[in-house]
């Protein structure tokens, strides 16, 4: 008796110390964030040198499912693989609950890694953006935790496993302590994607069955609180309230069988890396056994961008994971599904623009990313007088959480009628793993560009800023607005490379592409106005067709919709192709070999002319003036220059 209370003394104090020893952070190494906007995504440019080896799938059997190849609906696949397929073996209310929201068909990333994670072993999977990541993880680490049947107990949350709680203060064991022990933890970078990723888990699951509360900064702690005292199976947060329950004592990894770190390079940065190694250091600290040596943990980590040093960083705490390169497998790093396009377009003539490509795109949702959020804010407020029939909204880490869930539910619900037109201004909370159905269009002012380096290109950022559309196997239109005057054509080249796609250069609409599609939605208006609204002008109408006849009628039918348009006092102002400046016509220069032979031209006509920047696309000279010079100098021919208003030949939607 007296030997074995000396043991069990001598585990207690050894499992007291190796609690509290300091510890060198495990994510030491993450390069450094610097942005104004604390919950701005920043990458890696090196992201395609290779992070590691593409996963070859083995052949399938009756114990392994095959790879999906279509998106989370039953709408495409190639392979006749599904759910409800016996090599899952999903429980059936699992599989209906799916159907019901319409995923009946695993995407690659899901039938690749389910049997690894299942089985728990820890996982580092890299996948395109809208293949459906987030139930990649949630379906296998689910079904092995409800499936452990050591010595279990149901309650509110569902089939739990009971582990007595060795209290080293008393000596004893202890059933039960007042901190939540969840079975699995899901970090995540952003509040919008705990939610997201919360609502996704109950919908497969049950809120009955996993708990899963979404746990994030902004909101009461007590809230949050209240929701972990049903002890619930799975809890998914951000990493500081994470740590701000944990050391309220509200939270307590001891039981936590996996970690899932979701949109892993963002949380291995600097300023989110010390908060998760906190996390990953808690989860070693007390997940120990009466010898107080630590118990294994499934570890998950999922993202579309996995650079080098994310791969070298996740070596320390899961050197045995087993890698998933299902990117580099479609040799591709975003869905072939959408349209990449740039135009030049000066930071002044930003909201101009803006207000020109949503009043002539046919899309109904499109989200616009903002560098900073004072500029999300003042465009929003801008665009409300400019683009009638869009509704604006701006997202960014200042609101408070009550607003932030107000934009971002508003944007995702789209009711029926012509009018009703969502578009979302936002900095980069919205760039990483948010879901919104049928997303038509990504615009980015400007080239994202790494913290701390301006002239370094951010490909891992655009990927997952385009990301927002063409999801699970949809279509959609990426436009990037770039700044010539900043000198931001250069860096195209190599960001369209860093993310492997190609970006077609394009022009914007011109301004009477923008009064045409305006009349033609004041047409379509029309059509829906009541009999007794148009008996009130009809008497009118009808005078009119007497005196003048049909011709009478359309030319007062062009005056109404030229006023309505807003070009009621004249044509509308000309516009800049290379610059999107108004009041600037852009002249081309035919049989010009450089700039030289232009200015010296256009000298001979007007001595005193200077002339800007000439530019040379395609063997075309192309240089702006204002339109009294352009009125001089357009057809005019000089010394075999032939010099007239340049045309646009790729517009942008």
């Amino acid at each position: 008796m007296a030997a074995a209370a000396t043991a069990r003394t001598t585990r207690v104090r050894a499992a007291r110390a190796h609690a509290r020893a300091p510890r060198t952070p495990l994510l030491n190494g993450a390069p450094k964030r610097q942005t104004n906007d604390a919950l701005a995504e920043r990458g890696d440019t090196n992201r395609r040198a290779g992070c590691f080896k593409t996963h070859v799938a083995r052949p399938p059997t009756s114990e392994r499912a095959t790879a999906g190849g279509g998106a989370s609906s039953s709408s495409s696949s190639s392979t006749s693989t599904l759910f409800s397929d016996a090599a899952f073996a999903l429980d059936e209310e699992v599989v209906t609950r799916l159907r019901e929201y319409g995923v009946t068909v695993p995407t690659p990333v899901q039938a690749e890694t389910f049997q690894e994670a299942r089985e728990g072993k820890d996982v580092l999977a890299r996948a395109l953006t809208g293949t459906g990541k987030t139930l990649a993880y949630i379906l296998p680490v689910t079904c092995r935790l409800l499936e452990d049947k050591v010595s279990t107990m149901k309650g509110a949350s569902g089939t739990r496993r009971r582990r007595a709680y060795y209290n080293p203060e008393t000596g004893k064991a202890q059933g039960k302590r007042p901190a939540a022990r969840p079975r699995a933890v899901a970090v995540l970078p952003t509040r919008e994607l705990a939610r997201q990723v919360s609502t996704e888990w109950r919908m497969a699951f049950g809120k009955a069955t996993v708990g899963a509360p979404a746990v994030f900064g902004g909101a009461p702690l007590e809230r949050h609180q209240a929701a972990l005292r049903t002890n619930p199976l799975v809890v998914v947060g951000t990493p500081g309230r994470l740590l701000e329950l944990m050391r309220a004592g509200n939270l307590e990894f001891s039981h936590c069988d996996a970690i899932i770190l979701d949109e892993a390079d963002r949380l291995m940065e600097e300023g989110f890396s010390a908060e998760v190694g906190e996390i990953l250091d808690a989860r070693l600290s007390t997940r120990l056994d009466e010898a107080g040596d630590p118990l294994p943990c499934q570890t998950l980590l999922f993202s579309a961008t996995i650079p080098p040093w994310v791969r070298a960083l996740s070596e320390k705490f899961m050197p045995d994971a087993v890698p998933f390169d299902l990117a580099k497998q479609e040799q591709r790093s975003v869905p072939s599904s959408i349209v990449h396009m740039a135009s030049p377009v000066v930071k002044t003539a930003r909201t101009r623009a803006v207000a020109d490509i949503l009043s002539t795109a046919d899309a109904r949702r499109a989200l616009v990313f903002c560098a900073t959020k004072n500029e999300a804010e003042t465009l929003a407020e801008e665009l409300r007088a400019l683009a009638p029939g869009w509704t604006f909204g701006a997202l960014h880490g200042d609101l408070d959480q009550r607003t932030r869930n107000r934009e971002l539910d508003r944007f995702k619900t789209l009711r029926a009628g012509f009018a009703d037109r969502q578009c979302l201004l936002a900095t980069d909370v919205a760039s990483r793993g948010i879901d919104v159905a049928n997303v038509d269009l990504v615009i980015q002012l400007g080239v994202p560009r790494i913290a701390g380096r301006k002239n370094t290109a951010d490909s891992d950022l655009y990927i997952h800023r385009v990301g927002r559309c063409g999801r699970a196997g949809k279509s959609g239109k990426a436009l990037l607005l770039y700044d010539p005057s900043a000198g931001e054509y250069a860096s195209l080249e190599k960001l369209a490379k860093g993310a492997g796609v190609s970006i077609g250069r394009v022009v914007l609409p011109s301004p009477e592409d923008c009064a045409q599609a305006a009349a033609v939605q004041l047409l379509a208006r029309g059509d829906c106005v009541g009999d007794d609204a148009r008996a009130t002008v009809r008497t009118a109408v009808e005078k009119l067709a007497e005196d003048g006849g049909v011709s009478a009628l359309s030319r007062a039918l062009e005056g109404v919709l030229a006023v309505a348009v807003g070009h009621g006092e004249g044509a509308p102002p000309s516009r800049s192709l290379l610059t999107a400046q108004e009041g600037v016509v852009t002249l081309a220069a035919h049989g010009a070999s450089g700039p030289s032979e232009v200015v010296r031209a256009a000298k001979v006509l007007m001595p005193r002319l200077r002339l800007g920047r000439v530019s040379m696309e395609n063997k075309l000279a192309l240089f702006d003036v204002d339109v009294e010079v352009a009125s001089k100098l357009a057809g005019e021919c000089v010394e075999g220059i032939q010099f007239e208003v340049a045309k646009p030949t790729n517009k942008v939607l």
